[in-house]
């Protein structure tokens, strides 16, 4: 896969991922606010004198130190089920000097119960830390009653910039080892009989965070020996949109099988923000609808009929997050099948188009 750009293409293309964010546009007279708390694992440095909105800045941390902690999100009612106007971090513990024991406890206190499994974020391209904690938030709010009423994240510092792709880009390799190092907190023991109840779900270029953390959570835990299935430490993936190279991921779904009790999909073939993303690399994307040849293997589920924005890079809505509750509750995309999905040929399954 190559990684040279031309200017022409990223100076065309820039335009087009500003719009890559998953807001809504309604606005309701707010009554009140839920509260969801957050535990959160960054390598984005704190800035204490910043507003409570802007405390984890865009530069990273020294030597990639991870700062845990904890943080409050406010969810305006009246709340439209994936809407994320309007959600904003109302308070943020300050992290301490170590932090990880803290937060293995407060998280596996949060996915004691594995009918409610803990959902867990991570961001993708030109997102602050705002941006990934309040869409946290919003999945376990909006997924509710079968997740955690508390939910989790790892960030790591974008540039927030339209031009910062290719600098994210390397911020994302560069923290590949920390988002392990945070998995390996979430996960469940060596020795356990069971998967630990997270949700993993990573939304674009946080997708490609994922994919690199867990094939290397594989690696090191199998020594190099091939994938074996059956024996997961994590319950859900779930890959949104995922801008990650197909070949590179079709290679490595082993590796996330081995990890995962279960990977899905969701992908479109009316994103443009990763039609963009193909133009700029010369290579294919993951969430790029096609003939993947990975449904044998995975769920992969076409999400071009659910709401979007412009650029159709945002699948939020009731019908994701309806399939996505179907899917938590162990129904297989058969069951789903004239309920949240209906298949078209050559046998994809698709969310219901409303």
């Amino acid at each position: 896969m190559t990684h040279v750009f031309r200017g022409t293409k990223w100076i065309a293309g820039t335009a087009f991922l500003s719009l890559t964010g998953c807001a809504g546009l309604q606005q309701h007279a707010v009554t009140g606010y839920d509260h969801v708390t957050l535990y959160y694992a960054t390598t984005q440095q704190y800035d204490p004198t910043a507003p409570v909105g802007r405390a984890f800045t865009n530069t990273q941390t020294k030597n990639e130190f991870i700062n845990f902690g904890a943080a409050d999100v406010g969810i305006p009612l009246p709340h439209s089920e994936g809407v994320q106007k309007g959600i904003r971090v109302t308070k943020i513990d300050p992290p301490p000097k170590d932090g990880t024991k803290d937060f293995h406890d407060r998280t596996a206190a949060a996915r004691s119960n594995p009918k409610k499994p803990l959902v867990v974020f991570v961001h993708g391209f030109n997102n602050d830390f705002e941006t990934a904690a309040d869409r946290a938030a919003m999945f376990s709010c909006d997924l509710q009653p079968d997740v955690s009423t508390k939910a989790a994240i790892f960030s790591w510092p974008s540039k927030e910039s339209l031009f910062g792709y290719q600098h994210d880009e390397d911020v994302v390799l560069v923290n590949e080892d920390r988002a392990r190092q945070v998995l390996g907190v979430l996960r469940a023991s060596r020795d356990s009989n069971s998967a630990s109840s997270v949700v993993l779900i990573g939304h674009s270029m946080g997708c490609r965070v994922l994919t690199f953390a867990l094939r290397d959570i594989q690696l090191i835990d199998h020594k190099g020996d091939p994938p074996k299935i059956g024996h997961p430490v994590f319950a859900q993936l779930i890959l949104i949109e995922p801008d990650v190279d197909r070949e590179f991921f079709r290679i490595n779904i082993p590796r996330l099988r081995a990890v995962c009790g279960h990977v899905t999909v969701y992908a479109s073939n009316h994103d443009n923000a990763l039609r963009l993303s193909q133009w700029l690399h010369d290579d294919t994307r993951e969430g790029e609808l096609g003939s993947q040849g990975l449904l044998k293997k995975i769920d992969v589920v076409d999400a071009s009929a659910a709401n979007t924005d412009l650029v159709g890079h945002s699948y939020d809505g009731p019908q994701l997050f309806e399939d996505i509750r179907g899917l938590l509750r162990g129904q297989a995309v058969e069951q789903r099948l004239g309920k949240t999905l209906v298949k078209h040929p050559p046998g994809v399954y698709a969310l219901v188009k409303r």
